[in-house]
């Protein structure tokens, strides 16, 4: 009897371990907390760059109150023994609080807020707002010139618990660029020009 009950519960094991499998083909877990600091490395003479939340160093910005999805394409627990594989499978969607503005002498401004990023690829959008656009309008500001490198651990398997640390460098794309050679002058920004890094850590939870 007892041996039939070990078999019979080595079954019901096997069948909810093939069922996990099944749905980890396609697991997204929700961002509970993340934050990111951006530095801008583009520069033009007379134009300065004014974060909306200051980040630790000169001509950076903060991120902050990211949400999102966080995902991961098999199963964590298994993903989390080879960390390359692991890293290969992470794909990020999110939003986040933060921004900056540009501006010069003359009263021109380009004011960037409600970034929205998904990585390792595609890039960001923010809401751009300017003075011929003063209601803001979402655009591509940044895209990636290399994949985002991200660096995810497994905190807890149940349920999954995973904290990524992420970095990308930024290049300009040509939405963005147009925006800023509109306020500053032709040639102020040419699309695919460096414009930054971003790096951060997001948690599940």
């Amino acid at each position: 009897m007892v041996l039939g009950g070990v078999a019979v519960g080595a079954v019901v094991a096997a069948q909810a371990l093939a069922r996990m499998a099944f749905a980890f083909d396609t697991l997204s877990l929700p961002i509970a907390s993340g934050a990111a600091e951006c530095t801008v490395t583009w520069q033009k003479a007379g134009v300065t760059m004014r974060p909306a939340t200051p980040g630790t160093v000169p001509s950076s910005y903060a991120l902050t109150d990211v949400t999102g999805t966080l995902n991961v394409a098999g199963d964590p627990v298994g993903l989390s023994l080879d960390p390359g594989r692991f890293a290969q499978a992470v794909s990020l969607t999110a939003a986040a609080t933060g921004g900056f503005t540009l501006t010069d002498a003359q009263g021109h401004t380009v004011e960037l807020s409600e970034p929205r990023l998904t990585a390792p690829l595609d890039g960001f959008t923010y809401v751009v707002k300017t003075p011929t656009t003063p209601s803001g309008t979402r655009m591509a500001v940044f895209g990636y010139p290399d994949p985002a490198r991200l660096d995810p651990k497994l905190m807890s398997e149940a349920p999954p618990e995973i904290t990524v640390d992420g970095s990308v460098s930024l290049v300009a794309a040509s939405e963005f660029a147009k925006a800023v050679n509109d306020a500053f002058g032709r040639g102020s920004l040419a699309e695919g020009a460096p414009f930054g890094a971003c790096t951060g850590r997001t948690q599940t939870g």
